[in-house]
């Protein structure tokens, strides 16, 4: 799985469009916002998600 939300300074949006051509799973947006807080975010709702369904809470 990549997360794909690098902030928008140099090539972002660019950078996001190629991972629509990927074979593997993918997480982004396609507008020019992004970073690490915005990636953390991410990988800690799938991580909350992942155990809220083991009956973890």
């Amino acid at each position: 799985m990549v997360i794909g939300v690098p902030v928008g300074f140099v090539s972002a949006l660019e950078s996001k469009q190629l991972l629509l051509k990927v074979k593997i799973p993918f997480i982004t947006n396609l507008s020019i916002k992004g970073g690490s807080a915005m990636g953390a975010a991410i990988a800690n709702a799938i991580l909350s998600d992942k155990n809220v369904h083991r009956g973890y809470t």
